[in-house]
């Protein structure tokens, strides 16, 4: 992670096994925290930061369950197989749902300094497990962007060019020295879209170009179907886009890529699960009943995780529905502040800094009634994590975050 936190993967964000430079990574694989989740799993124990994941189980969502992107990987207890890089945080992008942690443009523009953290030293114990890997994973940010990805990716190239070469891009940076990259591994390319409406699109992808972006595509498209790969495209699914989400399903359909929903919990006025049960229900009925052209085994594929994206904001739609009839789920701002502040210190930090703007944000509210997000929010993220979320964002994003939890907001 671009804190250093070194995970299982990159929907845990909460089980951290270590932390760079402080601990040495092959110490880290070799360690006891990594065991003990281990034990956890193979019990279907989900509690060790695994709760995003255990809601797709149990709603049998199993074509959408994030673990699919292991299951074609064997187990090896001394070698990882797969190298997970979430290190980046350069990007060209200013998404309405991002944060100035995971965006150096957001930051730019709010004149926020961030420490770099990976250097050469980290490059030599990565060296280490590149020749047995069978996979390498790049997101965060805009990896074309970030350096050290591109020694990694040269260095995978020259010692192991069998490897999968997974790479999570907005799609926005094509060029000759990307292309020629492209060439020399066996690279797959997953690219991030959630809209196809190019004014929609520039809205939530602030500094994007949605013609450049699909002639991009065509691109990835073409180099894909020429190496017999697949191409991904992942969208996130938001109160900002969801009237879209069947186009952009129809889009991948279109360029032969297969389909990934990613649902946005944070920021809380992005997310679908903070929207009035009228909102949710008007716009399900829609999504419900498009029809789509199924021409191949990928449109077929799609359609069955578009389904399962159907089934899990009808889950949402009752998690609203819940939420409005019962008015025991909010309480007064102080009392919300009391118990987070509570939460905080027995869960996560015994230092109050960081809280100390959370406590501003939601004193700005004045004296009102807010939903007690800690109900029902923990049931799917770890508390730690919760925390390190709203920690990402300034305090006037906090603000406009619980601001959409008040009573008086959401009625």
């Amino acid at each position: 992670m671009p804190n250093g936190d070194i995970n299982v993967c990159c929907h845990n964000n909460s089980y951290v096994l270590g932390r760079y430079p402080q601990n040495n990574i092959k110490e880290v694989w070799e360690g006891d925290k990594l065991k003990k989740l281990r034990k956890s799993i193979s019990k279907a124990d989900f509690s060790l930061g695994c709760q995003v994941c255990l809601d797709a189980f149990e709603s049998g969502d199993f074509e959408s369950v994030n673990p699919l992107l292991y299951e074609d990987f064997d187990q090896k207890k001394d070698q990882p197989v797969i190298l997970d890089f979430k290190i980046a945080t350069e990007c060209n992008l200013e998404c309405v749902m991002c944060s100035e942690y995971s965006s150096s443009a957001i930051r730019a523009k709010n004149d926020i300094a961030f420490k770099d953290l990976y250097d050469e030293n980290f490059i030599n114990q990565i060296k280490n497990f590149i020749p047995e890997i069978k996979a390498a994973r790049f997101s965060g940010g805009e990896p074309f962007l970030n350096k050290i990805y591109y020694k990694l990716w040269d260095i995978i190239i020259k010692r192991n060019n069998d490897c999968e070469i997974y790479i999570q891009t907005n799609g926005t940076i094509l060029n000759e020295k990307i292309k020629n990259l492209l060439e020399q591994g066996k690279f797959f390319i997953n690219v991030s879209i959630d809209a196809v409406n190019p004014e929609l699109y520039s809205k939530i992808r602030v500094n994007g170009d949605f013609n450049k972006l699909k002639s991009n595509i065509e691109f990835f498209s073409e180099y894909s179907q020429r190496n017999n790969r697949k191409l991904g495209i992942t969208a996130c699914a938001m109160k900002d886009n969801l009237a879209e989400l069947p186009k952009i399903v129809e889009f991948a359909n279109k360029y032969n890529a297969e389909i990934w929903f990613s649902e946005v919990y944070f920021p809380f006025w992005n997310a679908l699960w903070t929207q009035k049960s009228e909102f949710i229900r008007k716009n399900l009925l829609e999504l419900e009943k498009y029809n789509f052209e199924i021409h191949n085994s990928i449109a077929a594929k799609n359609h069955k995780i578009y389904q399962n994206l159907i089934n899990r904001i009808n889950n949402t739609l009752r998690i609203t529905e819940n939420i409005e009839k019962n008015t025991k789920y909010f309480i007064k701002t102080e009392k919300l502040l009391l118990k987070l502040k509570k939460i905080y210190i027995t869960h996560c930090f015994n230092d109050l800094q960081d809280f100390i703007k959370i406590e501003k944000a939601i004193n700005r509210l004045g004296d009102v009634f807010i939903y007690d997000f800690t109900l029902e929010f923990s049931k799917f993220y770890d508390k730690k994590y919760i925390f390190q979320q709203l920690n990402f964002y300034s305090e006037d994003k906090l603000f406009r975050n619980f601001e959409i939890l008040t009573k008086n907001f959401r009625y």
